[in-house]
């Protein structure tokens, strides 16, 4: 049975974590449920995403999601899919894996478990001054370097699912979310050190930390630079937190 941990990041913001059940986890195969992995040779992190056939589902893909544009993390860059020359293949993109070489091979195909996320907006929502707000699910390599489950950017214009029965929590009234799946960092970790396992090809062969927490944090964009229609984001932190990757109880 799935269980959830809610983490207020924001007076105006509520985080759903969703871990999906031990005793049956339902999985997802990446023959049906592609995965593509974005090195940023900047940061060393790495992007996890599905791929946009299978948005519906998943709702982490390329398209909706941005990356840091420098090593300090200040200014982001939209991954924009639908622009001529996409970032990651532009010669200003060049510290990011080109959209040729992101799709992961797994041979045979593996059966991933993921959990999901979800984001509820209080009623009347209007962002506090920001443009958009970047989402990030974050898990720590072996070394320490961060790794991205996610990096969801939800713009202004953009237009979130309405709550059939807005949630009453803590006296405020929530009544729209976004949400998306992530693979389960608590079953990545328990897979076999083998080249063919998503933990292997994530952390490129270096493995977690040995009990990983789970990262989320909020980032507001205050300033959206336009340049050779790329699209940058000047950052501030909202909040973060770290949870357990599963739940103990």
């Amino acid at each position: 049975m799935e269980s959830s941990r809610f983490i207020q990041i924001s007076s105006e913001i509520l985080i759903e974590y969703i871990y999906t059940s031990q005793s049956a986890p339902p999985t997802f195969s990446t023959a049906t449920y592609p995965i593509e992995l974005m090195r940023d040779t900047q940061t060393k992190g790495t992007y996890l995403f599905n791929t946009s056939s299978v948005s519906a589902v998943m709702g982490n893909y390329r398209d909706i999601s941005s990356v840091p544009n420098n090593i300090a993390r200040t200014q982001y860059v939209s991954l924009n899919t639908s622009l001529a020359t996409p970032y990651n293949d532009s010669a200003a993109g060049s510290f990011l894996t080109d959209s040729a070489n992101l799709l992961q091979t797994f041979a045979p195909a593996l059966e991933v478990k993921y959990d999901k996320v979800k984001i509820y907006f209080v009623a009347g929502f209007n962002f506090t001054g920001f443009d958009g707000i970047v989402f990030e699910v974050l898990a720590p390599r072996r070394d320490g370097v961060m790794l991205n489950l996610a990096s969801i950017d939800f713009m202004k214009g953009d237009t979130p699912n309405l709550i059939a029965d807005p949630l009453l929590l803590a006296d405020r009234l929530y009544s729209t979310y976004i949400e998306w799946r992530v693979p389960s960092l608590y079953y990545m970790n328990e897979e076999p050190d083998v080249a063919n396992s998503l933990a292997y090809k994530f952390t490129e062969g270096q493995g977690f930390l040995g009990t990983p927490a789970i990262t989320l944090r909020a980032s507001g964009i205050y300033q959206i630079i336009v340049e050779n229609a790329y699209s940058l984001y000047e950052m501030q932190e909202i909040n973060s937190v770290s949870i357990l990757n599963r739940d103990v109880y």
